[in-house]
């Protein structure tokens, strides 16, 4: 009963799930993984079916074709962890802004400008900072 269930959900992500979640997705029964940004240093969707046992249990992955929502994914996240860890983690942006340097430089200029940290603070909803953000987002 359990698995027709959730055999029906889907699982929505902002990034592509790392190898933790990967296997939990698994475990748990959905069938169904959608994201909006691919993670090029931890992403890990390329583990499912990629052995016997990854095989078993079949799980659709849908990446968001809406566009722009990739990039402003990515520049929101870049500009939190740079809050977060500091410019030096190489080892965590490199990948970042290899595989998006124009949603990384306008993370790297939220960053600088306070402007995104000003709109948490202010409390803005999701729709205020897409709205404030989207003029600003060219995809890569």
């Amino acid at each position: 009963e359990r698995d027709r269930i959730d055999s029906n959900c889907a699982l929505y992500s902002l990034l592509e799930p790392c190898p933790l979640c990967v296997g939990a997705l698994y475990m748990s029964g959905v069938r169904k993984l959608c994201f909006a940004a691919r993670d090029p240093l931890a992403g890990s969707t390329n583990l499912i079916g990629a052995t016997p046992y990854m095989r078993r249990k079949p799980i659709r992955i849908a990446q968001s074709e809406v566009k722009g929502l990739e990039a402003l994914v990515v520049a929101i996240y870049v500009e939190f962890d740079l809050g977060f860890r500091g410019a030096d983690a190489h080892w965590v942006f490199d990948p970042w802004r290899n595989a998006y340097p124009g949603a990384f430089a306008l993370g790297e200029a939220l960053s600088g400008s306070g402007r995104l940290r000003a709109l948490r603070s202010a409390g803005a909803s999701v729709r205020e900072v897409v709205d404030e953000l989207a003029p600003l987002i060219e995809p890569d």
